[in-house]
């Protein structure tokens, strides 16, 4: 008598969605890449780091992860992601329009984002697994929370503060280059299909 595999929750249908959006996935990915890298260069070329370019950051943040949780999440990793979101686009807002806020309290603000936005990346990585791409997810879930605690921290080291907001996008991006790619969809789908890890050839059935 033949088994049916287990089911494994959302993941099946976050293996069909990443596969369908694997190239707006990409896309996004980079683009969060290269405002993770002019974050970093923010220091050198603008003074307000902390006020209205940090705002105009956190907005793009915000509407790339929206448009991600919309695409591809499911149950809880779909509701984490659209309040974390929620919570990047209100704060690029407030400072954007408030760029003269004091240092401490905006550099608290989007740590928190930060850390929201760690918590939101460890629940769609769990979701993922058991596929290999679920590591980058928590990769990425583990630099954004860091990153949300050193900022936090930060206090008036603007140059930090940018530093460490350019790593968490980065990292973010980077896990969804994998996650669009088409060999992790592929994988995705044979793992989720299969109800776990493949096992080897020449390990015997039991």
């Amino acid at each position: 008598m033949t088994q049916n595999p287990p089911s494994v929750g959302p993941g099946r249908r976050i293996a069909a969605k990443s596969r369908r959006h694997r190239m707006t996935l990409t896309g996004l990915g980079v683009a969060l890449i290269a405002a993770g890298l002019a974050a970093v260069a923010l220091p050198q070329v603008a003074p307000l780091v902390i006020g209205a370019a940090a705002g105009w950051l956190l907005w793009l943040f915000g509407a790339v992860m929206l448009l991600v949780s919309l695409l591809i999440a499911t149950g809880k990793s779909l509701w984490g992601g659209i309040a974390t979101s929620l919570a990047a686009v209100a704060a690029g807002a407030f400072l954007f329009f408030h760029y003269d806020a004091g240092l401490m309290a905006a550099t608290m603000l989007i740590g928190a984002v930060l850390i929201l936005d760690g918590a939101s990346e460890l629940v769609l990585a769990l979701d993922l697994r058991p596929a290999r791409v679920w590591r980058w997810m928590l990769a990425s879930s583990i630099a954004s929370g860091l990153a949300g605690v050193v900022v936090a921290g930060a206090g008036r080291a603007q140059d930090l503060t940018a530093i460490f907001l350019g790593l968490a996008l980065a990292s973010t991006g980077a896990a969804l280059i994998a996650l669009g790619r088409r060999r992790a969809g592929r994988r995705l789908a044979s793992v989720i299909q299969a109800g776990g890890p493949r096992t080897s050839p020449r390990t015997p059935s039991t």
